[in-house]
């Protein structure tokens, strides 16, 4: 007689390895995305504030190419340029009592009379304000000599324009001419003409005047911190260096 042996049935069923689904499940692809968003989120901010210091070099950049720019527009020309008014890139001037002068001592540069760059990093205009003695075509008024012909300023003119710092103390007086950028955050506010800042405030103001004859202008340290935030960029052209190069151009004596 054979002798039937009982077969063993296990509680649960055995897979086989090789049966198993390729791919993951649904939480461990929650888990990786998860992983990933906190990965991409760490590096996504100090790639943006290195993307935001290399635009700002590039501005600094740019500002020292144009202050050379309108260095050298004095010389060949006698003057400095009058500031863009109209938004076409050129100086716009106007003929009063029988001279060339300028329409407004602010607005934009005048970047395709100095053959320059239009915009800053961020596409914004650059601002230009310019002492009008240095810009205009009378050779008597208001300086403090008679200049040389061709030449809108003699070597004792001063400029009304002047740098202070976040303090209010002057880094520098005196100045025939300042160019600036507004930064990345160029204003704020729906109506477009609403700066963060007291400091920023001043540098879009062409009628802030500290003393009542010099326009002043602030330049201070990068800040963010609220109610004290300044992105802006400031160049100038100190009256020494202007009046160096036309001596050495022979437009001065």
């Amino acid at each position: 007689m054979i002798k039937k042996t009982a077969t063993h049935i296990p509680a649960f069923p055995v897979r086989n390895p090789a049966c198993r689904p390729n791919g993951f499940s649904l939480i461990e692809m929650a888990v990786v995305l998860v992983v990933l968003g906190l990965a991409l989120g760490g590096l996504l901010g100090p790639l943006s504030h290195q993307l935001e210091t290399s635009e700002r070099k590039q501005a600094q950049s740019q500002l020292k190419t144009i202050k050379e720019a309108l260095i050298g527009h004095a010389m060949a020309e006698g003057r400095l340029p009058c500031p863009d008014t109209t938004g076409d890139g050129q100086e716009n001037t106007q003929i009063v009592a029988g001279q060339q002068v300028c329409v407004s001592s602010y607005g934009n540069l005048p970047y395709h009379s100095l053959a320059v760059g239009r915009e800053d990093p961020w596409n914004h205009a650059y601002a230009y304000f310019v002492s009008a003695e240095f810009a205009d075509d009378d050779e008597t008024t208001p300086s403090c000599a008679t200049a040389p012909a061709g030449v809108s300023f003699a070597l004792c003119a001063a400029g009304n324009l002047e740098i202070l710092d976040n303090t209010g103390t002057a880094i520098a007086q005196q100045l025939p001419a300042i160019v600036l950028s507004h930064g990345k955050i160029r204003m704020v506010g729906s109506a477009g003409n609403v700066a963060r800042s007291t400091s920023e405030a001043r540098n879009f103001n062409p009628n802030q005047h500290a003393d009542g004859t010099a326009d002043s202008k602030r330049q201070q340290r990068y800040s963010e911190q609220t109610g004290f935030e300044f992105d802006d960029i400031v160049e100038w052209v100190p009256h020494s260096v202007l009046k160096a190069k036309m001596v050495s151009a022979g437009r001065l004596p």
